[in-house]
């Protein structure tokens, strides 16, 4: 987890406060800081602006999760052009439901095939969600949750919600694409008569 101190671009200005907010959210859920840290840590933006603005959408949640993980969201939303958030929404819905749903974790390689998207829209819609989840480089590797309350944030969402992930629904679509994907299996597939022969 990088220290937030040694991240490049930080000052004192601020610093001191913005810890003490972190510091105090974190206490209840100790998720929240590293969440944060991984958060700002990635080095393709602005550390201080981001850690910033997530504190600032943080200090209006409600809840302890949605402390957590609703700036890592609310983030990933705003970097997708207006006319295609309803899009997005449901490839993410799609994806990252596919990974949090799943008993055993696949790779970005075998995600896209099972959900028949191209890889780079799955590493596109990973990309600003690595607070949240471990993605290996290596894209035979599996793609993992860092923690578990990720999974009940999105399961247990309001059903309005662009991120909202439908327990009901997403087991069905996942059981779906592996039945297209084993569509070649069929019975006595090696001719034997009878069947049941050895």
């Amino acid at each position: 987890m990088p220290d937030v101190l040694q991240i490049p671009g930080f000052g004192q200005t601020g610093l001191v406060m913005n810890i003490q907010t972190l510091t105090t959210m974190a206490i209840v859920l100790f998720i929240f800081a590293a969440t944060v840290c991984r958060f700002v840590g990635n080095h393709k933006r602005d550390p201080k602006s981001r850690l910033a603005k997530f504190l600032e959408q943080a200090s209006s949640c409600a809840s302890n999760l949605e402390q957590t993980y609703l700036p890592v969201l609310q983030q990933w939303i705003d970097g997708c052009p207006d006319c295609d958030k309803e899009n997005s929404g449901l490839e993410f819905r799609q994806i990252v439901g596919s990974i949090v749903i799943l008993a055993d974790p696949l790779s970005t390689l075998s995600l896209a095939s099972l959900l028949a998207i191209c890889k780079e829209d799955i590493d596109s819609t990973l990309d600003d969600l690595h607070s949240v989840f471990s993605i290996p480089s290596d894209q035979e590797s599996p793609v993992q949750l860092l923690h578990l309350s990720f999974h009940d944030f999105l399961i247990g969402f309001k059903e309005e919600s662009w991120f909202w992930v439908d327990e009901r629904v997403t087991p069905d679509m996942i059981a779906t694409r592996c039945q297209e994907q084993i569509g070649c299996l069929r019975e006595n597939m090696c001719g034997l008569d009878p069947p049941g022969k050895l």
